[in-house]
């Protein structure tokens, strides 16, 4: 398909396309980083002048992307299965409004860190309580769909905060 499409991957909009019509099936990843970018410029330079702006902004556009995410597994019946990862790669795996979750968690922090001028102290009890959920979270991400088959809705709230989380 590169012969045909590949002006979308020059402008970076490939990944807003079906899998069918992609040229490098791969760099779909890269056209939702470069997305991101621009937005995340654009939200860091609101929040130069009215950060509540971009804070409220932020957080409107994280809840949307999972909210959107639950309503598109739920409106395809989406069971996650580990023997079917990408059946629905157009619909759930690839857009950009469904992995701008992570992107916008890194932009906080990074903000946060920035904002504090990395002044934070954290006791050792609690940076061990957040490395013991972060692996717990993890472990249940990756592993819990061997054990258990999830429902429907159950589906959709682990596709919606399953890569945020």
């Amino acid at each position: 398909n590169c012969h045909k499409y590949w002006w979308r991957n020059a402008l970076y909009i490939n990944s807003l396309y079906p899998r069918k019509e992609m040229c490098m099936l791969w760099s779909w990843y890269l056209a939702n980083d470069t997305q991101f970018y621009v937005l995340g410029t654009i939200l860091l330079l609101i929040s130069s002048r009215f950060f509540r702006v971009a804070t409220v902004g932020l957080f409107l556009l994280l809840i949307s992307s999972s909210v959107t995410t639950a309503l598109i597994s739920l409106s395809y019946d989406h069971i996650v299965s580990v023997s079917t990862p990408f059946i629905l790669f157009d619909e759930l795996y690839d857009k950009p409004w469904l992995r701008l979750g992570p992107y916008l968690v890194g932009l906080m922090t990074g903000w946060f860190v920035h904002r504090t001028k990395c002044t934070l102290r954290i006791s050792k009890a609690i940076v061990f309580i957040g490395w013991f959920v972060s692996l717990s979270t993890l472990f249940a991400l990756v592993y819990g769909l061997y054990w258990f088959e999830l429902s429907i809705t159950s589906s959709a709230i682990y596709v919606s905060l399953g890569h945020t989380a």
